[in-house]
């Protein structure tokens, strides 16, 4: 123990509320340590539900006011409960899309209107995690420590454009704290990042040793929780000692499903039968108990048993088909989205590709045979199932841990790129001739656009108008000893979109603002003339310094495109009018250029890359049947092995937050100044008269004319158009770049976010798997053919 007189430690503190109880630990990189906050208050009547030293999740909301919501470890049989957990879908405003994968959720719709209902529902939750942080305290007292940092794991669904469910829970969080809340720093990092963090810090050995021993693995870590699973892919790069180096590949993803919902089914047919046959409505207490019952039961009910049972409560039965029916009810979605991420993880040419399977739901026989039959027919080894193959000590902490681990290390952007890091530019191709809509691709290699040793331009030849471009990291190029990187190692960075057909030239450099670090682009386009030849046109277009930040949850760094004009990125700097920003707009709202990872500052982890996070729509699951199969991938390049390097392992922070609610801005037009000595093209607003020259392409890309009109000089002879043209209605009074607006940056880039996933029509649940199903696949890595 530490000395009294001893100044405190900086410590962690970090939460993960799961449906049926809630884990809690405090870190402290100093010393070396983590504090399980183990909840001694355990009653008979709950210790079946959760592991000992857990907190329960347990709520009773929906009685009298007067009523306590939270009674921690008492249960009270005369009343009905629910988990907490479903409070934030309430509390949140989660939309319908979202609501309809949680049948869990049903006995708060009702309510939800009720603005007491709903006040009632978040005193539950500050009542729980009041209980958990006053035994916080007591150890930081004992143990003479300090809570500097905050950190709540949360569903891959709950990283949504509107950053409501981050919202909430921070403000929840802050509430129980008290005063003391404002000298803290709050990150969120996704469950399945915070189970990757864990096993791959204390249980790397372990895990090696159901893989071949190479430099490189990937690993597909799968959590089924009781309301949902969610999943992700992680890289791992060893050191020559028993170091290892990790990081995200493509999007945190998850779905709807699992043993609770199984649970709940059950129980509603089984209420349902009892009071036809008696005539009376079922108690709550009865309710209950049959709830318990089955969840005592139900790890040998079900598929998965050669001789499967019944299930029997006070008379009225189940029958084993009616249970299996039911269980394929509530595991579809998530059974599915393991499929394709597991068919995924197949096409990485990396030698060591692993499944990793944590989570209650998958301790039952049927999910563990069902994820066993998926690798063989993939030719992926055997998953590694943690609660049996791994010695895992208190094991439900597991993902509290992990969220405290990956808030806990730094790396600079200098000691990044030390390590070996290269970014590069990956093109889809575009077919454009009879037949080629089936042909578009990630290319499995991508150019060298920026690294410690590589700081010129990047020719991109020829860019047709209709292939795609994006920048692409690999952390550890150097190690690969090839002049490419390959996509199976990269994570995506930024989506930059369709360049203008022509020649192309893009560069990537640094800047270092008061010890921060910002990249620039440039970007410069050409007349491709006969046999090749380039006409370069102008200087080009060279972007805003574009803050750079390194994200707890994937441990990687990314680009803040807040600041980035996409439009005359797109068109290297040539000149862009009002018909070509229209169009820049409209193609943006279709998905043609889209925002960079960065667009949920308020949420570690939550970079919404244009690459697939793995929620699956309904038509989507209803065709992908059992012949389904992972994209194909270009046949091309063939990789060295990794070359013998010095290894560094990186660490991480996290970056601020902001919560503000976005608001409607007015309209700002682009003007390019021609008096101007600024190497940023500036945008200002057009109300008033100024000695500029206003520049249009029209929409079929003629030559820029200048008005003749010499009342105000320089001014633009409009198209046409009566009534004017109105700005697209997705936009919502938000510039059609980020211009001057009255509200701040983070603000008018979540809202442009949020309209333009409206739109799209792609609702917050569903994220942009519909859209990698056809024009922008990767499948959340990044060289795969577009089947879907």
């Amino acid at each position: 123990m530490a000395t009294s007189s001893k100044a405190p430690d900086d410590a962690k503190a970090a939460f993960d509320i799961g449906s049926t109880s809630t884990r809690a630990c405090v870190e402290c990189p100093a010393r070396g340590c983590c504090i399980e906050i183990e909840n001694k208050d355990i009653s008979k009547a709950s210790s079946h539900k959760h592991d000992p030293g857990d907190y329960a999740s347990t709520g009773y909301p929906f009685d009298d006011d007067n009523e306590e919501v939270y009674l921690g470890e008492k249960t009270d049989p005369d009343r009905l409960a629910i988990s907490l957990k479903y409070a934030f879908y309430i509390l949140a405003d989660a939309s319908d899309e979202l609501l309809g994968q949680y049948a869990l959720v049903k006995p708060l719709l009702k309510r939800m209107n009720e603005e007491g209902f709903r006040k009632k529902l978040r005193r539950g939750l500050i009542a729980l995690f009041s209980k958990i942080w006053k035994q916080i305290e007591k150890h930081c007292r004992v143990e003479r420590l300090r809570i500097t940092t905050i950190v709540l794991s949360i569903p891959a669904q709950w990283t949504d454009s509107s950053g409501k469910f981050t919202e909430v829970y921070e403000d929840i969080m802050r509430e129980v704290i008290g005063a003391g809340s404002r000298d803290m720093d709050f990150c969120f990092v996704t469950e399945t990042e915070a189970l990757a963090h864990y096993l791959l810090k204390d249980h790397i050995e372990e895990l090696r040793r159901h893989v071949h021993r190479g430099e490189h693995s990937a690993f597909l870590f799968l959590d089924f929780g009781g309301h949902n699973m969610n999943g992700c892919i992680f890289n791992v790069v060893y050191g020559d000692g028993h170091d290892a180096s990790f990081y995200r590949v493509g999007e945190a993803f998850g779905a709807g499903g699992g043993s609770e919902q199984w649970s709940y089914d059950v129980s509603e047919l089984c209420i349902e039968r009892t009071e036809r046959r008696t005539g009376r409505r079922m108690t709550a207490e009865k309710k209950q108990e049959l709830i318990d019952k089955f969840d005592r039961f139900k790890d040998i009910l079900g598929p998965g048993f050669d001789d499967e049972k019944p299930f029997e409560f006070e008379g009225t039965i189940v029958s084993p088909e009616e249970i299996r029916l039911l269980f394929e009810k509530a595991h579809d979605k998530t059974l599915k989205l393991a499929k394709r991420h597991i068919a995924t993880l197949s096409k990485f040419k990396i030698t060591d590709n692993t499944v990793v399977v944590a989570g209650g739901t998958a301790k039952h026989a049927g999910i563990k045979q069902r994820l066993r039959d998926m690798c063989l027919k993939k030719g992926v080894s055997e998953p590694v199932f943690v609660n049996v193959d791994l010695c895992v000590r208190y094991d439900s902490v597991k993902i509290a841990k992990g969220a405290a681990y990956s808030a806990a290390t730094k790396i600079s952007f200098d000691d990044f790129l030390r390590q070996g890091a290269a970014f590069g530019i990956q093109r889809k191709a575009v077919g454009t001739g009879p037949g080629s809509g089936k042909n578009n691709y990630w290319e499995d290699t991508a150019e060298v656009l920026f690294s410690k040793d590589k700081k010129d331009a990047l020719d991109l030849n020829f860019a047709t108008g209709r292939d795609e471009f994006k920048i692409i990291c690999d952390p550890f190029f150097r190690r690969t000893g090839s002049s490419r990187l390959f996509y199976d190692r990269c994570y995506d960075v930024l989506y930059i979109g369709k360049l203008k057909r022509g020649g192309f030239r893009i560069t990537m450099s640094l800047e270092k603002r008061d010890g921060k670090d910002f990249a620039v682009l440039k970007s410069e386009w050409a007349h491709v003339r006969t046999k090749g030849m380039k006409e370069w046109v102008g200087p080009g277009f060279t972007s805003r310094p574009l803050p750079l930040s390194f994200d707890c949850g994937p441990s990687c760094f990314f680009l803040d495109d807040e600041q980035l004009d996409f439009e005359r990125l797109l068109t290297g700097g040539t000149k862009v009018g009002i018909a070509a920003r229209t169009h820049a707009s409209l193609a943006r709202q279709d998905g043609s250029i889209k925002t960079s990872p960065c667009s949920n500052p308020n949420v570690e982890g939550s970079h919404l890359a244009p690459i697939d996070d793995g929620v699956l729509n309904t038509a989507e699951i209803r065709n992908m049947g059992d012949d389904y199969a992972a994209p194909n991938l270009s046949q091309q390049n063939i990789r060295p092995e990794y070359s013998a390097a010095s290894f560094e392992l990186h660490p991480t922070r996290q970056s601020p937050n902001d919560s503000a609610t976005p608001q409607p801005a007015p309209v700002v037009e682009m003007v390019i100044d021609t008096q101007s000595d600024s190497p940023y093209q500036q945008e200002v607003t057009t109300s008033q008269p100024a000695p500029v020259a206003q520049m249009m392409i029209d929409a079929q890309g003629n030559t820029p004319r200048v008005s003749g009109n010499t009342e105000h000089q320089g001014q633009l002879s409009q198209p046409s158009l009566s009534p004017p043209a109105k700005r697209p209605s997705s936009e919502l009074g938000v510039t059609l770049r980020s211009g001057r607006q009255s509200t701040t940056a983070r603000d008018a880039k979540k809202q442009r976010k949020y309209e333009q996933d409206k739109q799209r029509g792609v609702s917050d649940m569903e994220s942009s798997d519909t859209e990698s199903s056809g024009e922008e696949s990767s499948d959340y890595y990044s060289a795969t053919l577009d089947e879907e």
